[in-house]
């Protein structure tokens, strides 16, 4: 699926994809309503959590409390992690078990993975 569509800011672009691809279908807002170009849409029957990789949020990653609290605020319960942000592993699962949050993935690198799984 492409659209042309501009979106105030990369992250509502994808939560609005991210919606339609769910099966919802989001509102224009007033100034894409006029807008001949029609909003996005998919069908299917997607039922588990939706999740959000962390890297899109990595302007934020010098707070990972705060990183983490914001992106559990948007209603996402899963993420899929890129790196540690700095933080021992401890204190990663730590800070995701207090947002409320659960790693469900990770990004990383397999050839890294195959020669370090204790990383």
């Amino acid at each position: 699926m492409h659209s042309t569509r501009a979106f105030p800011s990369p992250l509502a672009g994808i939560l609005l994809l991210a919606l339609a691809a769910c099966g919802g279908q989001p509102k224009p807002s007033a100034d894409t309503a006029a807008s001949a170009t029609p909003p996005a849409t998919a069908a299917g029957d997607f039922h588990a959590p939706l999740g959000v990789q962390l890297w899109s949020f990595r302007a934020l990653s010098s707070n990972v409390p705060e990183m983490l609290k914001t992106v559990r605020s948007m209603g996402f319960t899963h993420v899929e992690t890129a790196g540690l942000y700095g933080q021992s592993n401890t204190d990663f699962a730590a800070a995701l078990q207090t947002a409320g949050l659960k790693a469900t993935s990770m990004h990383v690198d397999y050839t890294f993975l195959k020669q370090h799984p204790d990383s």
